[in-house]
């Protein structure tokens, strides 16, 4: 009945109802034969799954509702069968299964988006401690997918910066572990203030053959000529090497030696400094030193010698070793171990406070502006 009727009332309504009754008895005879002739339905479920046809690119990857998968390498170039259910896809290949993982909610909008989590991605990278792969590789897979870089590309930058911020922070370790001044380095370093010499040696000490060869560096002067600076600044480039480099005043070194040997750990202690490639003793001999510690300081020179490198400072010339060592013998010993592979410096010139006083006297009888003579040993330049 296509159309709405209004009826004045309910015998009127009775009445209509009557005339359609007669009208549709014949149909409902037809109905019941039509009915009786029909034959019952098969009963199939509809599929579970949507199939699509889809290609493995170069990164490995299939698109599948705008979401992007992972998938094994070896399928790159070939087509798939995808199955999508509605919480996993089945990916096919051959006839035979070759990946079941869950199915991305939502559509990716173009964006990028892996069957691995993201944050489950970033707990792994950090487990294997890739934390550089962390930070960049969504950007640069984003970068790469846009400008059409290849897959092996893109895995050599990221290698790339891992490996440049993990040397990095391999050289933060060290220069902390180092206890080096961090204000006496090579840069800070007035090298007209150096011999001639020492300028012409200082190069080839800062690249570090000497200590490929486990060879020492011993550095002689009268106190405050700049044997400390210079040395300083050394330690600073081999750290910038990947050397690692351990700085000490010669009196604290000899203190925890000795301590080590009272609870009985010398040789642990000894272990422990034998990881330094360098160790830079300042000041030997500034300090007289008893008997128990000169044996360990003499202990610790021996365990390094032909092994590892030491670079010492001094005051005092090889014939006032014997106050160091409290004997003839073991001082002989001790300068055999030490000089037999070594580079010897001799700092010479004037004392750099005197140096610093008359700077600072003549900058006080000068505009302001104008710089004193060029006779500062040691000077902070601004960063």
């Amino acid at each position: 009945m296509g159309n709405s009727l209004d009826f004045a009332s309910v015998e009127e309504y009775r009445d209509w109802l009557a005339v359609l009754i007669k009208s549709n008895a014949k149909r409902r005879n037809r109905a019941c034969e039509e009915i009786a002739a029909l034959n019952a339905l098969r009963v199939d479920h509809m599929p579970e799954y949507k199939e699509i046809e889809a290609k493995v690119t170069s990164w490995s990857t299939i698109r599948v509702d705008k979401n992007t998968y992972s998938t094994q390498s070896r399928l790159i170039g070939e087509k798939v069968r995808v199955r999508t259910y509605d919480g996993r896809i089945e990916v096919l290949h051959g006839g035979e299964v070759q990946l079941v993982c869950d199915r991305l909610s939502g559509r990716g909008g173009g964006r990028t988006m892996t069957a691995t989590n993201t944050a489950s991605l970033a707990i792994q990278l950090r487990s294997l401690r890739l934390p550089s792969f962390v930070d960049h590789y969504e950007s640069v897979v984003l970068k790469a997918e846009r400008d059409g870089i290849g897959f092996t590309d893109c895995l050599r930058h990221l290698v790339e910066v891992e490996l440049c911020d993990r040397e990095a922070r391999k050289i933060d370790r060290l220069r902390k572990k180092s206890q080096l001044p961090l204000e006496k380095t090579l840069t800070n370093l007035d090298q007209g203030r150096l011999p001639r010499k020492l300028r012409q040696q200082l190069p080839s000490l800062c690249s570090g053959g000497f200590v490929n060869r486990a060879e020492n560096a011993l550095v002689f002067g009268m106190p405050d000529r700049g044997k400390s600076t210079t040395v300083s600044a050394i330690g600073h480039e081999l750290i910038g090497q990947g050397k690692s480099v351990l700085w000490r005043p010669a009196s604290h070194l000899v203190q925890k030696l000795l301590i080590a040997k009272m609870d009985l750990n010398l040789e642990a202690e000894l272990r422990r400094l034998d990881r330094f490639d360098v160790v830079i003793l300042d000041d030997i001999g500034y300090v007289q030193q008893n008997r128990e510690e000169m044996e360990v300081l003499f202990t610790f020179l021996a365990e390094r010698y032909e092994r590892r490198s030491v670079m010492i400072t001094s005051n005092l010339v090889f014939s006032q070793w014997a106050h160091i060592f409290k004997g003839a013998m073991t001082t002989a010993a001790a300068i055999d171990h030490l000089v037999h592979h070594s580079v010897i410096l001799e700092l010479t010139g004037e004392n750099y406070r005197t140096g610093a006083a008359m700077v600072r006297k003549q900058d006080e009888t000068t505009d302001q502006g104008e710089q004193g003579p060029s006779s500062v040993w040691f000077s902070v330049r601004p960063p």
